[in-house]
């Protein structure tokens, strides 16, 4: 079972973890998470205990604890997901979409309706910010 450490002091390293959750379970595996570019930490972590019971009894008993001064929030880590399986959720399946000619928009009118691009007005004439003073 995979824990989440949050809140964690930047200076917090993974032998303090270790020392902190050892006394009360195996921990296998210790992640703190870092800054891509900069390599700070984050001031979170994962931690691997394999047996969920002994995981479960470190979550009771750490969560809210101090580990090097800052009292840490301790909870059952979600399964990780991958960025592209966020974009989705958040849009929909492709599939689940009408094809595009049902979606609407300009396409529909009439081509008729649209007129020609020579009938357009001179530039000038059509607005936009070709006339505004500058504010200086």
């Amino acid at each position: 079972m995979n824990l989440y450490v949050g809140n964690l002091a930047k200076s917090t390293t993974e032998d303090d973890l270790w020392e902190a959750f050892n006394i009360y379970a195996d921990v296998t595996n210790i992640t703190i998470v870092k800054d891509r570019i900069t390599g700070e930490p984050l001031g979170y972590a994962f931690l691997e205990i394999p047996v969920k019971m002994e995981a479960l009894i470190a979550l009771k008993e750490m969560n809210g604890k101090e580990v090097c001064g800052q009292a840490v929030l301790v909870n059952e880590a979600r399964p990780h997901r991958r960025r592209d399986d966020r974009r989705r959720d958040d849009r929909g399946d492709w599939r689940d979409r009408p094809p595009r000619e049902d979606r609407g928009g300009w396409q529909d009118r009439p081509r008729d309706d649209r007129g020609n691009w020579r009938d357009r007005p001179p530039r000038e004439d059509r607005g936009g910010y070709g006339n505004r003073k500058p504010r200086w």
